[in-house]
């Protein structure tokens, strides 16, 4: 704002000084920050007086030592600036500063009358002292009308922009808008710029979950750190699509050779332990210019056509565990993640029935003529109990082990006699497995 003097005056000197001081204020001219400026500048006041002998005439030019200070009335009052001291350099009576640049202006309210005291050095000791009494009257400082008016052009209807922002009001353009100065539903979406309002700058439990448009955020909208937390690299899942729909951020369990520079969170999961790139899904060695080419070391998951099973870590239901395999060259064996394991049976025992049969009703049984309970092996190997050895010839011995009925003749009692035993067939598929439905596996990266 501009502030003038109530009137423009010469101010006597007291007695005791010979000289006559004509002084004018000039207008208030506070340097005010730009819209735009990153600080706020300093509150100055420039002042301009002349100094004049009793016959009117200019004071001998050098310096003169004057001090300045603010009061709330032309009589007393209080003070409400403290003041400075200037030395000020006479130039044919002339002298001007601004005040302000040495004890700040900033929280004084020019928004009323205000009265402006001058005292002189008048012994020339360079001080002001008790000897150097103020001029009277003091000089009536008034707003210029104007000038209030352009300064209150930099506010909202006369409020400051402290009251719209709730920081930054000394920078609108980046200043924070105070979230009670918002009517609910007055800002939508489509007024928001993109990335304008970041999670830096949301309160926390500011949003919630119902404030939020069904589909208005998907999985672009997420960090990496949110996505990472609802499904970690290295996540197995099975997934009813075909390999051309495998979503973004997955890859199917397909036993690929990859680059842990390609895919390092993923690498930092799982490493080597479903292999180290040397072998491709296929199961072939890769070429040493390939891995080398292409930066493979570590192989992804191969869960084609296998299912599943956890790791025992002590468990007793995984008793062959040490004996698991490599899935890969270089990927994890015994009881650990990746290692694989061969189909296999179970050791077990299937009951046998074996009938003789005699080409001559007078000749003397060889087995009993009920039938006999025979206990076989995994391999079914023929058992011999409460049977003599010679009865059961090599040569069936081993043709028993491979299924179908077997027929031999003569024996000890007597040639002429056909005896014929009955064994297991072939039965059954290619695998042994459960009820199934096919899926592809996938992980996470």
């Amino acid at each position: 704002m501009n502030l003038k003097p109530h009137s423009t005056m010469n101010l006597t000197r007291i007695p005791s000084l010979t000289a006559l001081v004509a002084l004018s204020l000039a207008a208030w001219l506070p340097l005010l920050p730009s819209l735009h400026a990153q600080a706020p500048a300093p509150k100055l006041l420039p002042f301009q007086g002349r100094l004049t002998a009793a016959d009117g005439t200019a004071v001998t030019n050098g310096a003169r030592v004057v001090q300045f200070k603010l009061y709330d009335a032309a009589v007393a009052g209080r003070t409400v600036w403290v003041g400075e001291v200037h030395k000020l350099t006479v130039n044919q009576g002339l002298v001007s500063t601004l005040l302000g640049s040495r004890s700040r202006l900033a929280e004084v309210d020019f928004d009323r009358e205000l009265f402006l005291e001058i005292t002189v050095d008048a012994n020339g000791d360079g001080e002001i002292g008790l000897e150097d009494p103020p001029l009277l009257p003091r000089q009536s400082v008034l707003p210029s009308v104007f000038a209030k008016e352009s300064a209150d052009a930099r506010l909202l209807g006369g409020y400051s922009w402290t009251d719209l922002f709730a920081e930054g009001a000394t920078n609108p353009p980046l200043a924070r808008i105070a979230g009670g100065r918002l009517v609910a539903g007055s800002v939508s979406s489509n007024q928001l710029a993109v990335r304008t309002i970041t999670s830096d700058r949301l309160q926390l439990g500011a949003v919630t979950g119902d404030e939020i448009k069904e589909r208005s955020v998907d999985r672009r909208h997420l960090t990496a750190d949110v996505l990472e937390s609802v499904l970690p690299a290295g996540v197995i899942v099975p997934f009813a699509g075909s390999t051309n729909g495998i979503p973004r951020g997955w890859l199917l369990c397909d036993g690929r050779a990859m680059a842990s520079t390609n895919y390092p969170v993923l690498f930092a999961a799982i490493g080597t332990s479903w292999g180290n790139g040397t072998v491709n899904e296929r199961g072939t060695t890769i070429d040493q210019q390939l891995i080398d080419a292409n930066k493979y070391d570590f192989n992804l998951p191969d869960l084609r056509g296998t299912f599943l099973r956890g790791v025992a870590h002590g468990s007793p239901r995984d008793p062959d565990a040490e004996g698991r395999t490599a899935g890969k060259a270089g990927g994890n064996t015994g009881n650990e993640v990746g290692s694989l394991q061969a189909d296999e049976f179970k050791t077990h025992q299937h009951p046998v029935t074996l009938r003789h049969f005699l080409a001559n009703p007078n000749d003397p049984p060889l087995l009993p003529p009920n039938m006999l309970p025979m206990p076989l092996t995994a391999h079914h190997p023929l058992t011999t109990t409460n049977i003599p050895p010679a009865v059961i010839p090599a040569d069936f011995q081993s043709g028993f082990a491979q299924g179908g009925a077997f027929s031999f003749p003569g024996g000890p009692q007597g040639a002429g006699i056909s005896r014929t035993v009955l064994g297991t067939a072939d039965s059954g598929g290619k695998e042994t497995r459960p009820v199934n439905a096919a899926v592809n596996y996938i992980i996470k990266h």
